[in-house]
């Protein structure tokens, strides 16, 4: 098992970097619709009870539609990009309310809450890539802060892990594998929005935005994992082997690249601090 996600790892990792710093953003854009539409069939499978097959097509086609559109709108009207992570942010706060109060209360996939869940990061990241001479780094950025950080909680968790971070909600996560990653995926961050923008960001207020981000990427992995148990579901689907569904490798990305591109456009941005 751990050979096979071993190559399906190595191997998506290699095509998303090689997609990301050579195809156009138009592709890119393509790209993200494709994964959303997958992601949006996954999610709607999730109950037990499966829905009639017109009702699921039209829902990927709707979940397809609106990243091609939010891609169009957060573009020219870079505003926008607070709605969908202020968004993220009621949702985020909603799972760290839960996990604090050791809740056993899941969240049901609904499927307005997917279209939240799926939409806006996936259209966010053509904003990114976009983002002239930085903008295929950006999105390259915080997919490596996304994933250092899974690997810095794997590998922490499993040498020093004992303390469970959310029993009733992922109790294969303890507290010493999140702050373990967190810490990987903070010096991540910072050390290539440094590369990125210079000196143009107080390192202080940095490390402040990357720690925004990483805690953002630990919740939105639970919250995945809140609504797969409210489904009885151990994964979301079978796409990629050893590793589940499309939505079981994206879900943290789901959660922080909206916080990370609100920060961007407001904080980070060298030509917005100018």
């Amino acid at each position: 098992m751990f050979r096979q996600r071993l190559v399906t790892a190595v191997v998506l990792g290699l095509a998303a970097v090689a997609g990301i710093l050579y195809l156009p953003t138009q592709l890119v854009a393509l790209l993200t619709t494709a994964m959303a539409m997958t992601a949006a069939w996954e999610w709607i499978h999730l109950p037990q009870v499966p829905p009639k097959k017109h009702l699921a097509w039209l829902y990927i086609v709707t979940i397809g539609g609106l990243v091609q559109a939010g891609w169009r709108v957060f573009d020219h009207f870079p505003e926008v990009v607070f709605v969908g992570a202020a968004l993220w942010t009621v949702l985020l706060g909603v799972v760290a309310v839960r996990k604090f109060q050791n809740s056993k209360q899941m969240i049901l996939p609904g499927l307005i809450l997917g279209a939240v869940v799926i939409v806006p990061a996936l259209a966010m990241v053509p904003v990114l890539h976009g983002q002239g001479e930085f903008g295929p780094r950006l999105v390259l950025a915080i997919c490596a802060v996304i994933w250092i950080g899974d690997i810095g909680a794997y590998g922490v968790g499993k040498r020093w892990g004992f303390r469970l971070l959310a029993p009733n909600i992922s109790p294969g996560k303890t507290v010493e594998g999140a702050l373990g990653g967190g810490l990987f995926a903070v010096a991540t961050g910072v050390v290539a929005i440094t590369t990125i923008t210079g000196p143009a960001v107080s390192l202080s207020w940095l490390v402040l935005a990357m720690v925004l981000v990483s805690v953002a990427a630990v919740l939105s992995d639970l919250l995945e994992s809140m609504v797969k148990r409210a489904s009885g579901k151990k994964d979301s689907g079978q796409l990629l082997p050893g590793h589940g569904g499309l939505l079981d490798r994206i879900d943290s990305l789901l959660g922080a690249v909206p916080i990370f591109t609100g920060l961007w456009f407001f904080w980070l941005n060298p030509a917005a601090i100018g």
